[in-house]
C-alpha cells in the first residue's frame, strides 16, 4: 500500500522572470507578489500588491531600443511568447489543476510548463492569447495528462493583444502527492496518468539518417536538383524541421550541415531543449554565423557557461547580432570575448547579472567593439566604468536601453557622453532611472535625432524645471515620449512639447495629476499624428468630458484605469473598441 493525497498549494518562491514594472528594491508591482495566497482577487483593477508586467499591445514593438526584431523569421513563436515567469512550490505533485489569478487585463498566458526541480521541462498546456472582459479571472487551463511530478511552474506570456498592462495575484497548483520514487510511479499508474516522452535536446538524432538500402528503391528527384537550389529550399525551414530533414537521406544530411543554413540562429523558442550538447552540435555548422539569439537558454545546465565560451569564441568572428536575454551563466570572460566580434552592431543582454564583471578587460573590449548600433542593457549590473568607454568608442550608436540599470553611478554623466559621442542616437530608454536629474534630461535636447524617448518614473523625486522645453526645441522629430510618473508636471511645462513635436504618435502621461481637461483638448488639436495617449491615474481630468473630446476628434486611443477606449484614427488604422 502507498499513501496519496490531493494537495493544493500556492507558489512560495519566484525563481526567474523577464520583465517587471517596478525597481528591484520595491515590492510594489513586484514579482514577489505572486507568492502566497491571492490578496486582491476577485477585485478587478491595478494594485501594487500584484505582479505587474509593463508592456502591452503592439505599441512597444515600435521602440527599437526595447523590441528585438526576429533574427530568424522562420523560427518565431506561433503563440508570440515574449515574456515568462518561473515560480516554485513547496512540494512536488502530479498536477491535476492549475489556477492563475489575474486581477487586471487578463488573457496573456499562452503556455505553461512544469517540472520537478533540476529535471526536464514538460509542457502542461498551451493556447493563444485571449480577449477577456474587464473583470478578474481565475484561469484554469485544461492540462495535458503527464506522468511527472511538478514543483516548478513556468508561465510564458504574450501581452501584445492586451489593451493595458496585466496584473497577476497568485498561482495555485493542485495534484496528487506520494512519497518515494517507487510510490510516485505506482501513484501515477494507479490513477491512469499515461507516460510521456522526456523532452530531449533539439539536436538529438540529427547526426544520423535512415538508410533505405533494404527498401524498394524509388527515383529520387531531389538528386537532380543543384546543391544551391536545395540550400535555397532548406532556408525556408525552421530549425527543428531543418534538423529533422538531416535524417531523411545521406544527401539531405549533407545539405543540412551546410553553414549557409546557419547564418541566423534563434533558439529562444526551443529554450527547453538547448544545453551543452546543442552548442557542440551547432559549433561546426556556424562558421558563417551572423545573428545569434540564445535568450532563455542554458540556465539549467551547469556546464553551459564553459561550453558557451568555447562555442562563442569559435564562431563569433562574423557575428553582427547577439541576444542573450536571461543568461544566468554569463560572466566577465564572456563579456571580454565580445572583443572578438569586431562586426557586432546589435548587442542585447537583457536581465543579465554579469558574474565576475571586474575581470573583464575594459580596454580590450572597447578598442575592438566599435560598430554598435543597438545596445540593450535592460536590468543588468553594468557600471559607468564599463558603459562610458563603450559609448565613446561607438559613434554610430542609435538605440540605447538602460532600464533598471541601478548600478550606474550617475545617469547625467552617461547623457553627457552620449551627447558628445553618440550624435546619431535615435532611441533612449531609462525607465525607473534612479540617478537622473533635470540637468541630464535637458542635455538630451542636444540629441537632435531622437525619435523615441522613454523617461518613465525618472524624475518623480526631482523638479523638471525647463527640461522638457530643451527637449522640445532640440528633438522636434520625436515620435514616442514616455513621461509616466512625472508628477510635478503641469500644463505649462508640457506645452513646448505639443507645440514643437508635431510628429508625436505616442504620449504617455500616466499618473501626472497636474494636467487639465483644457490641455488634453489642446493635445488632440495640436498633435495630428497621435495614436496613443496614456492618461491613467490623471485624476484631475474628468473622464466623461475627455471622452466627448476624443470622440469628436476620432483619432486617438486613450488608456484609463478600469477603462480602455480606442477610436478610429484619421488614417483608419485603429478600430473603435470599448471595455
Amino acid at each position: 500500500m502507498f499513501k496519496t493525497s490531493e494537495l493544493e498549494q500556492f507558489a512560495n518562491k519566484v525563481l526567474e522572470f523577464t520583465t517587471r514594472y517596478n525597481s528591484h528594491n520595491h515590492v510594489s508591482y513586484a514579482p514577489c507578489n505572486l507568492t502566497g495566497r491571492y490578496t486582491k482577487y476577485p477585485s478587478y483593477g491595478d494594485s501594487p500588491e500584484t505582479y505587474t508586467l509593463r508592456g502591452y499591445g503592439h505599441w512597444w514593438r515600435l521602440s527599437e531600443a526595447n523590441y528585438q526584431k526576429p533574427y530568424m523569421v522562420n523560427d518565431t513563436d506561433a503563440l508570440g511568447a515574449e515574456d515568462f515567469i518561473t515560480v516554485q512550490f513547496s512540494q512536488a505533485v502530479a498536477p491535476s489543476k492549475i489556477f492563475i489569478y489575474e486581477t487586471y487585463t487578463p488573457g496573456s498566458v499562452v503556455r505553461i510548463w512544469g517540472r520537478r526541480m533540476k529535471e526536464k521541462w514538460t509542457r502542461l498546456w498551451e493556447g493563444p492569447p485571449q480577449k477577456c472582459p474587464p473583470e478578474a479571472r481565475k484561469f484554469q487551463p485544461k492540462l495535458i495528462n503527464v506522468s511527472c511530478f511538478v514543483d516548478t511552474i513556468k508561465l510564458e506570456l504574450n501581452c501584445s493583444e492586451l489593451n493595458h498592462y496585466t496584473c497577476f495575484d497568485a498561482i495555485l497548483l493542485a495534484g496528487l502527492t506520494a512519497s518515494g520514487s517507487h510510490f510516485q510511479r505506482k501513484c501515477l499508474e494507479a490513477f491512469g496518468i499515461p507516460k510521456m516522452a522526456v523532452v530531449t535536446t533539439i539536436c538529438d538524432g540529427s547526426e544520423s539518417y535512415s538508410s533505405t538500402s533494404k527498401r524498394k528503391k524509388k527515383k529520387d528527384y531531389f538528386k537532380i536538383l543543384p546543391h544551391e537550389l536545395m540550400i535555397h529550399i532548406f532556408q525556408f525551414l525552421d530549425m527543428r524541421s531543418l534538423l529533422r530533414c538531416s535524417r531523411v537521406s545521406k544527401q539531405w544530411n549533407e545539405i543540412s550541415r551546410d553553414s549557409l543554413l546557419y547564418q541566423n540562429i534563434s533558439l529562444k523558442k526551443y529554450w527547453y531543449t538547448v544545453d551543452s550538447r546543442a552548442l557542440e552540435f551547432f559549433q561546426n555548422r556556424c562558421q558563417n554565423l551572423k545573428k545569434l539569439d540564445l535568450s532563455w537558454c542554458g540556465n539549467d545546465d551547469p556546464s553551459f557557461s564553459r561550453k558557451f565560451y568555447q562555442f562563442f569564441t569559435s564562431v563569433c568572428k562574423s557575428l553582427t547580432h547577439l541576444s542573450l536575454g536571461n543568461a544566468n551563466y554569463f560572466n566577465g570572460s564572456h563579456l571580454a570575448a565580445l572583443s572578438k566580434c569586431p562586426n557586432l552592431v546589435e548587442l542585447r543582454l537583457r536581465n543579465v547579472s554579469i558574474i565576475d564583471l571586474e575581470y573583464c578587460h575594459i580596454e580590450t573590449l572597447v578598442t575592438k567593439l566599435k560598430k554598435l548600433v543597438t545596445l540593450d542593457l535592460y536590468s543588468t549590473n553594468i557600471t559607468s566604468d564599463l558603459l562610458l568607454p563603450l559609448l565613446k568608442s561607438n559613434p554610430n550608436l542609435k538605440y540605447l536601453n538602460l532600464d533598471f540599470c541601478d548600478d550606474i553611478e550617475n545617469l547625467d554623466d552617461v547623457i553627457e557622453v552620449v551627447v558628445q559621442h553618440n550624435k546619431k542616437l535615435t532611441g533612449w530608454s531609462s525607465w525607473k532611472a534612479r540617478r537622473l536629474s533635470s540637468k541630464g534630461v535637458s542635455l538630451l535636447g542636444h540629441c537632435y535625432n531622437l525619435e523615441d524617448l522613454d523617461l518613465g518614473w525618472g524624475l518623480h523625486m526631482s523638479p523638471p524645471e525647463h527640461a522638457l522645453e530643451k527637449i522640445a526645441m532640440g528633438c522636434k522629430g520625436l515620435r514616442r515620449l514616455i513621461l509616466s510618473g512625472w508628477r510635478p508636471l503641469i500644463d505649462s511645462m508640457l506645452l513646448p512639447i505639443i507645440e514643437n513635436c508635431k510628429q508625436l504618435e505616442q504620449l504617455d502621461l500616466l499618473s501626472i495629476k497636474g494636467i487639465s481637461k483644457e490641455f488634453v483638448e489642446k493635445i488632440f488639436k495640436e498633435l495630428p499624428s497621435l495614436k496613443l495617449l496614456e492618461l491613467s491615474f490623471c485624476d484631475s481630468i474628468p473622464f466623461e468630458k475627455v471622452f466627448i473630446i476624443a470622440f469628436k476628434q476620432l483619432f486617438i486611443i486613450i488608456c484609463f484605469f478600469f477603462k480602455y477606449f480606442s477610436f478610429r484614427s484619421k488614417s483608419g488604422e485603429d478600430f473603435i473598441h470599448m471595455c
